[in-house]
C-alpha cells in the first residue's frame, strides 16, 4: 500500500490545478486549442465513434486529407477517450491523462535511478507542471508526443540491464513508447526524444553503465549502440507507419515541403532577455494579461520553477567535487549528463541568438528543414532538471 501513496501523491498534485476547471466548466480554451485542436479532435473522435477513419474532410478549405494530418491525432490512444466523451470536458480529460502519464513515467525513472519516493514525486511534478507542459498545454498534439519521454529512458536502461528475453521485451516496449510518440502528432518532440536516447545509449554504454548493467566488452558496447536505436527506430516505423506515410506525403506537398528558409525556422526562439523567465514566469504579463515579449509566453516559456533549480544546483556541486579525476560514480554521472543536457537544450532553444547559433547545424537535417520554434528545445531543458 505505501508503494501505491507515491504515484497516487503524483496523479493528485498534476491534477490538482486543473480541478477548477472540471467542476466549474471554466475550460483553459484559447488560441491553437481553439481554432484548431478541439473543432477537429471533435469531429475525428465523432467519425471514429462510427466505425470509420476520418480520411477525408470537405471542412477545410476546398476539401482536406485530414488522416494525414498527424496533429489530429487519429491512432493515438488517448484520444480515443473522446469517442466516449466527445465534448470540451473529454478534451481536458485527453490533455490531464497526457499529464498523468507523463507524470508517472518520470516518478518511475527517477525512482530507477536510486531517488527516494519524495524526491522522485518532486521531480515528476516538476516535470507535469513546468513551464514547456504548462506553456504547451494548448498544443495536445505536443503534449501527448512528449508524453512517452520518461518511459522511454526508462526502458532503455532495462534494455541495458537485462538479457535474454527479458531484454526483447524491454526493447519492445522502447519501440512502441517511440511510436507512440510518432502518434502523438508533432514531429519535434518524437525527434528531440530520439537524440536524446542516443546520447543516454552513449552515456550508459561508455561513461556509467545503468544501474545492474553487466561489464560489456568494447565489441559488445559499440553492437548495442548501434543495434537498440536501428532495432527501436525500425520497429517504431512499422508499428506507427499508417500514420507516418501519410503525413510525409501530405508534408511534402505544403509551403515547408523543400524547406523553411532559416530566418522562419529560427522564429520563436528564446531571446537572451527572455531567459529572466527561468526565474519569473509572469514578467512579460501585464495585469490585463497582454504580453510584452517578443514572442508568444507559450513558446517561450522557459520558466521549471525556483525550487527545481535550486535542487538541480545542489545536488551537483558535490558532484563535481567527486568528480574531480573520476568521471562518474554514485549517480555523479547521472547529474552530470542531465546537465549537460539542460544546458545544450537551452543553448538550442536560443536559435539565432545563441553563440555560434548551433541551430544553424541542426536546420540542415533531414526534417529539422521545415520545421520552427527553437525554443521547444526546452522540453529537455525541463525534463533535464526535473530527473
Amino acid at each position: 500500500m505505501l508503494r501505491l501513496l507515491a504515484p497516487l501523491g503524483v496523479v493528485a498534485g498534476t491534477l490538482l490545478p486543473y480541478l477548477p476547471h472540471f467542476f466549474f466548466g471554466t475550460l483553459p480554451f484559447e488560441d491553437d486549442l481553439t481554432n484548431y485542436f478541439w473543432p477537429v479532435m471533435h469531429w475525428v473522435a465523432s467519425v471514429l465513434g462510427t466505425g470509420a477513419l476520418p480520411l477525408w474532410t470537405s471542412r477545410l478549405y476546398s476539401g482536406f486529407p485530414l488522416f494525414a494530418d498527424s496533429e489530429a491525432g487519429t491512432l493515438f490512444p488517448l484520444n480515443w477517450l473522446l469517442i466516449v466523451c466527445n465534448d470540451p470536458r473529454g478534451l481536458l480529460t485527453v490533455l490531464c491523462a497526457s499529464l498523468c502519464l507523463s507524470a508517472l513515467g518520470m516518478y518511475a525513472f527517477a525512482r530507477s535511478l536510486g531517488a527516494s519516493r519524495v524526491a522522485s514525486a518532486i521531480g515528476a511534478w516538476c516535470w507535469s507542471l513546468g513551464g514547456f507542459a504548462t506553456g504547451h498545454w494548448i498544443h495536445v498534439s505536443i503534449l501527448n508526443s512528449t508524453a512517452p519521454l520518461p518511459w522511454l529512458l526508462l526502458a532503455v536502461d532495462r534494455v541495458l540491464a537485462t538479457g535474454g528475453r527479458a531484454r526483447w521485451r524491454w526493447l519492445i516496449a522502447a519501440a512502441s513508447l517511440h511510436a507512440l510518440q510518432w502518434l502523438g502528432g508533432h514531429v519535434q518532440p518524437a525527434l528531440m526524444s530520439w537524440w536524446l536516447v542516443a546520447a543516454y545509449l552513449f552515456f550508459r554504454l561508455f561513461v556509467s553503465p545503468a544501474p545492474g548493467a553487466p561489464a560489456r566488452s568494447r565489441l559488445k558496447q559499440l553492437a548495442l549502440f548501434g543495434g537498440v536505436p536501428a532495432f527501436i527506430g525500425a520497429v517504431a516505423f512499422g508499428l506507427s507507419a499508417a500514420q507516418l506515410l501519410p503525413t510525409l506525403e501530405l508534408a511534402g506537398e505544403s509551403v515547408r515541403g523543400a524547406g523553411a528558409a532559416y530566418a522562419y525556422g529560427t522564429s520563436y526562439s528564446v531571446a537572451p532577455v527572455e531567459l529572466i523567465t527561468l526565474f519569473s514566469p509572469f514578467f512579460f504579463q501585464h495585469d490585463s494579461g497582454v504580453r510584452w515579449s517578443l514572442w508568444a509566453g507559450w513558446e517561450t516559456a522557459a520558466y521549471a520553477g525556483i525550487l527545481p533549480l535550486m535542487l538541480a544546483v545542489s545536488g551537483l556541486l558535490p558532484s563535481v567535487r567527486r568528480l574531480v579525476g573520476q568521471v562518474a560514480g554514485n549517480g555523479s554521472g547521472e547529474r552530470l549528463f542531465f546537465t549537460v543536457i539542460a544546458v545544450v537544450s537551452l543553448w538550442l532553444a536560443m536559435g539565432d541568438s545563441a553563440l555560434l547559433s548551433p541551430y544553424r547545424w541542426l536546420q540542415a537535417l533531414p526534417l529539422m528543414n521545415i520545421l520552427r520554434a527553437p525554443a521547444r528545445f526546452l522540453m529537455l531543458f525541463d525534463f533535464s532538471i526535473a530527473v
